[in-house]
């Protein structure tokens, strides 16, 4: 699996069989012309290669970034938290997007050949863990095989707690903290 920081939340992890861009915010501003890339992100979205998935975790329009999906050439999947309203399916439907798949928490899918993500949600926010081979998650979304695991972590402390107090091995967690040059990346074994 590889996983490649594009800016901000924007992740895009690869496994042997799929490509799930995450949280895409890859053009202009963000969150009313507010919030700006800085280095700025130096990638065409027309550019990318074929996206087989995209992940968004929540609303906010540094992760629902409008100009990004608008500028995106092709319409994968999408993956979003099944939530308790429908503003994220509604907004994703009148961007033209069809193919669109609810993850209800803590439930595995399969998503193709080895690969499965896994969607844990606090309230509006949720993160993906990716799984690479033919592994299992538990209830908090960690592989109890062994395997190349990811996790895309949101800025919420709820989230880190719950996976750094599993005891199920992970090779990689991506998150942040909120505030300027506050993005953390740490293998754990």
């Amino acid at each position: 699996m590889q996983v490649t920081m594009l800016g901000h939340a924007s992740l895009l992890c690869e496994t042997g069989e799929v490509r799930i861009l995450m949280d895409p915010w890859l053009v202009g501003p963000a969150n009313f012309r507010s919030w700006w890339h800085l280095p700025e992100v130096d990638l065409d979205p027309g550019k990318l290669p074929e996206i087989d998935y995209l992940y968004i975790s929540h609303v906010h329009g540094d992760h629902f970034h409008v100009p990004t999906l608008e500028a995106l050439p092709q319409k994968p999947t999408i993956l979003v938290p099944r939530l308790y309203h429908n503003r994220l399916v509604r907004r994703l439907r009148e961007l033209g997007y069809t193919r669109i798949k609810e993850l209800s928490h803590g439930k595995p899918v399969h998503l193709r050949g080895s690969t499965t993500a896994c969607c844990l949600q606090v309230g509006n926010d949720s993160l993906l863990a990716v799984a690479d081979s033919s592994a299992s998650f538990d209830a908090l979304g960690n592989s109890t095989t062994s395997t190349s695991r990811f996790s895309h972590l949101a800025p919420r402390g709820h989230f880190r707690s719950a996976i750094a107090s599993s005891t199920a091995p992970k090779d990689s967690i991506l998150g942040s903290k909120s505030g300027p040059c506050s993005a953390i990346s740490s293998t754990v074994r």
